[in-house]
């Protein structure tokens, strides 16, 4: 459930912006823009804290201490670009500013 929180949150950021996330690839690529655009320099390492608990939920190989500390970081991630998305407002005019 928290790989799908991130991977959506990464796509609506990607979104307002216009960048491709049409993929997995794409989305790790978005996540390593984003400190550039909100000053997050932890967004892809936690963003791939995500990547990992999806891993984990096929192989199941992950410490319960490692499980608890990656859960920490993407509920962190997913607020943070959570916040971002909700309070985006672009520069430019023809676009509608988010409420």
């Amino acid at each position: 459930m928290l790989w799908c929180a991130a991977a959506h949150s990464v796509k609506a950021f990607a979104v307002q912006r216009g960048w491709n996330s049409d993929s997995h690839d794409a989305l790790f690529d978005v996540a390593g823009r984003i400190h550039g655009e909100i000053g997050y320099p932890h967004a892809y390492f936690h963003f791939n804290a995500a990547g990992n608990l999806h891993r984990n939920m096929y192989r199941g190989s992950m410490q319960r201490q490692q499980l608890a500390s990656d859960e920490s970081h993407v509920r962190n991630f997913v607020n943070r670009i959570a916040n971002a998305v909700s309070t985006y407002a672009p520069n430019d005019p023809t676009l509608p500013a988010q409420s």
